[in-house]
């Protein structure tokens, strides 16, 4: 037995020698037709054990962690999503070895809020080396955080848009030490400011221009947020306690002149729409952490409240006869009780179960002009997951991790048209990462998922510029999707790599726009479809070229297949075909300052309504930045965004009966705007 086993290994170990040879083979040719310089061993070490001390940033001049974690090389950031609960919204970034307890806030957020002079590190996982916590992801990014007994960031900011309107920001947030724990609070108060001018044709069915009219959009979005964090640290526990409240209001006037009239002010001014939205929030989370010899044992509370109010007043003149009005309140609350065990490693095994129970509640309330009486939504539910994951170290070189979820619950619907839905889906998932050479490593994952149904779905909306009402629809379900997925990553130096990522999807119970009536549509479940796409991006360091610059390139590919209820198209609506982006960054040490471009390729991106076709065109444009660290503890930054002017078409096609009925075309231009930020760390 003993002589077999010794025979199969080698026979494998064979296997994966001749593999791993002609994979370096490949790549090598591949390095030739990029023209990569022959590099050292030294220049980056193995993947599962990379560490990015602070001294890496410095000459990227951070001012906070979230600006490190944009720096770390070949590290693609994924953010948190507002999908309801807490385990579906898991982003790539730890810190300190765990998940952020928040929720109303995204991960990007919260990494902004955390200056960096108060990081040590950043660990990069791979394979067998991420934790449990962040399981599914390939790579995970861990900000290990210094003990300072106090530290902060001010940041000031002023933006001005080509209207010559300019808005602030003012920004604090302080870290101390709080009669033997760990305090954080911050504030921000900012009025960002927005204007754009469209050139609109509207055309008849045999593309005849029928009218044109010219319009401007003069908006503003004022928030406040206050953000507070209290945590202890013993020997055998951990707890924190987190808590935000915020208000943001979004102000916007909307003015639509006619440009086939004479120059008469009466009939000039043809539509006016002024619309006002208020979204308040208010979170309270704890996280108590028990750590024994074998094993951690985490406990996590989070309750959310959040609500919103949507207000559109719509005048067309020269008569203003035609007048409406839109009052809708959204009150959304959740909470989330989840409880997980993670085990030390049990030989070659590492596992993590769970329990995560959550109750969401929705109340709509819309009052539109010519309503008889205001209509009401509720929306309930009540959800239960079971969850368990297990690494397992196939091989020194070799790991693999299985996951699997039970989902139940149950969404009460209370409208004109009561629902009650009762759910259950398992959603498993495998994953498998080999490093078969020392700076490259190829990961595989096959994936059944279930999404979160948004509830405001449920109930009644309007888009106020399109002029374009959405019904509720009281019979969703969720969408699911199957994904398989590879990905292929070469580090051939410190700051140099390239990975390809491939993904194929089926998806079941698609969420897309549906005829509900003869006039009116809403979100629904519109049958099967299959999504694909790959990516491809690699970084170089210039340093053979030019000292300390960095070239980025990433192109994306995606398409799709699918039978659309309306019978005019075989994809499925928002997302890009074609996408590419690059950027390069010059910094220059001696003079603690930095420079570069970004560049965003142009895109189409479809939309699909019962009887309207949406097809939104955006240009290729360039953003552009300078900064410099040249004062202690200062830094100041110049950006331009739409250096070159940014433009979008949108050209609607409108339906009746399945024949074209008449077209719009809206040439929308965003002019240059310039931002001065000025940071200051203590």
């Amino acid at each position: 037995m003993l002589e077999r086993d010794t025979t199969a290994c080698r026979a494998t170990e064979k296997r994966m020698t001749w593999t791993r040879n002609i994979l370096s083979l490949f790549m090598s040719t591949l390095s030739m037709m990029f023209l990569v310089p022959e590099l050292n061993a030294e220049e980056a070490p193995p993947l599962e054990s990379q560490v990015f001390d602070r001294v890496f940033f410095e000459q990227y001049h951070p001012q906070t962690a979230l600006d490190m974690i944009y720096r770390l090389p070949g590290f693609s950031f994924q953010n948190t999503s507002s999908a309801r609960g807490f385990g579906a919204n898991v982003g790539n970034v730890l810190i300190n070895g765990a998940r952020p307890v928040v929720k109303s806030e995204k991960l990007s957020n919260v990494l902004n809020r955390l200056p960096a002079a108060s990081v040590q590190q950043i660990r990069i996982y791979r394979g067998s080396q991420i934790p449990p916590v962040a399981a599914g992801n390939t790579v995970v990014a861990d900000v290990i955080l210094l003990d300072v007994e106090t530290s902060g960031n001010v940041q000031g900011e002023l933006v001005q848009f080509h209207d010559g309107s300019i808005k602030p920001k003012v920004a604090l947030q302080l870290t101390t030490s709080l009669l033997g724990r760990e305090a954080s609070v911050g504030i921000q108060a900012n009025n960002t400011p927005g204007y754009r001018t469209a050139l609109i044709t509207q055309r008849d069915e045999q593309k005849k221009a029928i009218a044109k009219s010219s319009e401007v959009l003069d908006e503003s979005t004022k928030e406040f947020k206050l953000t507070a964090q209290l945590s202890q640290i013993g020997t055998d526990t951990e707890t924190m306690l987190t808590s935000k409240v915020s208000r943001e209001k979004y102000l916007g006037e909307t003015v639509r002149y006619d440009d086939m009239q004479p120059s008469n002010e009466a009939l000039y001014l043809i539509r006016e729409l002024e619309v006002e939205n208020t979204t308040d929030i208010a979170e309270l989370g704890i996280d108590w952490l028990v750590k024994r010899g074998s094993h951690r044992w985490q406990n996590i509370a989070i309750w959310v409240i959040e609500d919103k109010t949507f207000a559109n007043t719509d005048v067309f003149f020269p008569t203003a006869l035609a007048h409406s009005t839109w009052h809708q309140n959204e009150l959304k609350t959740e909470l989330i009780l989840r409880s997980s065990i993670e085990l030390s490693p049990i030989g070659r095994f590492t596992p993590q179960f769970g329990i995560e129970l959550v109750e969401n509640r929705m109340q709509s309330f819309v009052l539109q002009s010519g309503d008889q009486n205001m209509d009401r939504t509720d929306v309930s539910e009540l959800r239960a997951e079971l969850f368990g994951n297990v690494n397992y170290q196939v091989h020194e070189t070799l790991t693999s991790e299985v996951g699997i979820t039970y989902e139940s619950s149950r969404i009460d619907v209370s409208a004109q048209e009561n629902s009650e839905q009762s759910l259950s889906f398992f959603k498993p998932r495998l994953k498998a990462d080999w490093q078969f050479a020392e700076k490259q490593s190829l990961s595989a994952a096959a994936e059944h998922r279930v999404g979160q149904l948004d509830f405001s779905d449920f109930a009644r909306s309007v888009d106020p510029l399109d002029a374009r009402g959405q019904a509720g629809n009281t019979q969703l379900r969720p969408q699911q999707t199957t994904e398989v997925s590879a990905q292929y990553q070469w580090y051939f130096s410190k700051r140099s790599n390239l990975k390809v990522e491939l993904l194929y999807q089926w998806r079941k119970d698609v969420l897309e726009h549906i005829a509900i009536t003869d006039t009116s549509s809403a979100i629904g479940n519109a049958g099967d479809g299959e999504y694909w796409g790959s990516t491809i991006g690699i970084a170089i360091d210039l340093a053979p070229i030019l000292d300390n610059a960095l070239f980025e390139v990433s192109y994306e590919h995606t398409n799709s297949h699918y039978s659309h209820p309306n019978g005019r198209s075989e994809r499925l609506s928002n997302y890009l075909d074609d996408w590419l982006w690059m950027q390069f960054r010059h910094d220059i040490p001696n003079l603690k300052s930095s420079w570069g471009l970004e560049y965003w390729g142009d895109y189409t991106e479809p939309v699909y309504y019962p009887y309207e076709t949406l097809i939104v065109h955006g240009n290729k444009r360039l953003k552009g930045f300078i900064e410099s660290s040249w004062i202690h503890r200062f830094k100041v930054r110049f950006e331009v965004t739409h250096m070159n002017t940014g433009r979008f078409r949108r050209e609607r096609t409108f339906y009746e009966q399945a024949i074209i009925s008449g077209y719009e075309v809206a040439d929308r231009t965003h002019k240059a705007d310039y931002r001065l930020s000025v940071w200051y760390n203590f």
